[in-house]
């Protein structure tokens, strides 16, 4: 709260990539490290490694963050919001850099239309970053999530959405992954890709 009653901003993720090793075990405490790995002048990719009670890593999330200007809706600098220059540093986890996502879909790809929702929007009033997570995999069915275990997901937030509009879903299969489009009217709002290799 501090950023938005003294800057005037908030802190937007732009991207995450997650990496699974495994997958938590339903009841099992998983504990959380968080630490940056980057700092840019308008941007700030962190990580948080998540490890269960016997030491074993389960995921890691990189994401980048930018603190975006709540009456333009513009980024700001990180000097204008009095992020500390001197900022401790660690190794990256997840050392490739994030992809590039610009697959081209057609309407065969449509998976399925999704409306925003009030429970779908946050306090700004756009729709929650991880909602769109969720219209991602609703796109999948529970017999490719059975017989299938995701080892890699990148999603990139590219414009916002409002409750009320209709958003589109599209999926396609690309190389031995999935990516995913979701758009409303002609704007692109998230580009997704994920991989995965079959249960045993």
């Amino acid at each position: 709260m501090t950023l938005k009653n003294r800057y005037n901003a908030v802190w937007v993720v732009a991207k995450t990539k997650i990496r699974f090793s495994k997958y938590p075990v339903w009841t099992e405490p998983i504990y959380a490290r968080t630490y940056t790995v980057s700092v840019r002048p308008i941007r700030v990719d962190s990580e948080t490694t998540f490890i269960n009670g016997s030491g074993e890593e389960l995921f890691t999330v990189k994401q980048q963050s930018c603190p975006i200007d709540l009456q333009t809706r513009k980024i700001r600098k990180l000097d204008t919001v009095n992020y500390p220059s001197d900022m401790p540093l660690t190794a990256s986890v997840i050392d490739e850099p994030f992809v590039k996502l610009n697959g081209v879909f057609s309407e065969a790809d449509l998976a399925y239309e999704q409306r925003v929702f009030v429970t779908d929007i946050d306090y700004s009033r756009h729709t929650n970053n991880v909602m769109y997570i969720r219209f991602i995999l609703n796109a999948l069915s529970s017999e490719f999530t059975d017989r299938n275990m995701i080892t890699d997901f990148e999603i990139h937030y590219i414009n916002e959405s409002c409750e009320g509009q209709t958003l589109k879903i599209y999926k396609k299969q690309n190389d031995g992954a999935l990516e995913f489009l979701i758009t409303e009217g002609q704007r692109d709002i998230v580009r997704a890709a994920m991989k995965y290799r079959p249960l045993q």
